[in-house]
């Protein structure tokens, strides 16, 4: 991170994303499935926990992967990677105007409202949780417009960025890919010998 300038930002790796996904399914399944007294809920639980407090540490900027607590930044960059495709998309969390730009090189691809859905309800939530509301330090987070009348709750507006360079579906074929170059053997006769890897 650049301390010198205004401008401050840090990026998360896809785990953040990860564990908001696993999260959000756990307090989204319907109270059916859900067995408190069962000893596999237990288990499900201290790995909730556990979870979250991984959430919350990365906010903080407790873990290597981050190394800055959020309150003192701009915007944090998640690598999200759309289920069961070779596609990943940028979502861009602007901590200032409260809203998550989300970034698709894919033009026509859109498997990622799930996901984006995701950190938007559960980003509120955790930001409350590691206290990133009353730490003032850079921001005062009330005083923002994107944050007057609203709960800590309330979750993060979502736009979905035009104008970027596009690539089709399925264009991943590259005209002229990197090669690895040819090995040589040289034998004591010294004739070469071509020998493709």
């Amino acid at each position: 991170m650049d301390t010198t300038s205004e401008y401050r930002y840090t990026t998360v790796n896809c785990v953040f994303m990860n564990n908001i996904h696993d999260i959000y399914t756990h307090y989204h399944r319907s109270h059916s499935e859900i067995d408190i007294s069962s000893y596999v809920e237990n288990i499900r639980s201290m790995k909730v926990a556990s979870v979250e407090r991984s959430i919350c540490e990365i906010m903080q900027g407790l873990c290597i992967s981050t190394g800055i607590p959020w309150h003192l930044i701009d915007e944090v960059n998640v690598p999200i990677n759309c289920k069961g495709s070779f596609h990943w998309l940028l979502a861009v969390i602007v901590l200032k105007e409260r809203c998550i730009h989300v970034y698709d090189s894919m033009k026509g691809h859109r498997g990622h409202a799930d996901d984006i859905k995701e950190l938007a309800e559960m980003l509120s939530i955790y930001l409350t949780i590691s206290n990133f509301f009353e730490k003032k330090d850079r921001t005062d987070w009330s005083l923002l417009d994107a944050y007057k009348e609203k709960t800590d709750q309330h979750e993060f507006n979502v736009h979905i960025v035009d104008g970027i360079m596009q690539q089709s579906s399925g264009t991943f074929d590259n005209q002229d890919p990197p090669r690895s170059k040819r090995t040589f053997i040289l034998f004591e006769d010294t004739e070469l010998i071509d020998v493709e890897p």
